[in-house]
């Protein structure tokens, strides 16, 4: 399969306890710190958290 077929997969979260932009941005940290993972975001206003794998 060349690399130009491969296509990134995109997972979202809920995530509870995420209280804070502290808390957002740490989540955030941890994501990025996990195996396979290009990207990633969190959203505190949704509770939620978003990897690109």
């Amino acid at each position: 399969m060349a690399q130009s077929e491969i296509q990134d997969q995109t997972a979202q979260l809920d995530i509870t306890g995420m209280t804070c932009t502290h808390c957002a941005v740490t989540i955030q940290r941890l994501l990025l710190r996990q195996p396979g993972v290009k990207a990633a975001r969190s959203r505190l206003c949704h509770r939620q958290g978003y990897g690109s794998i």
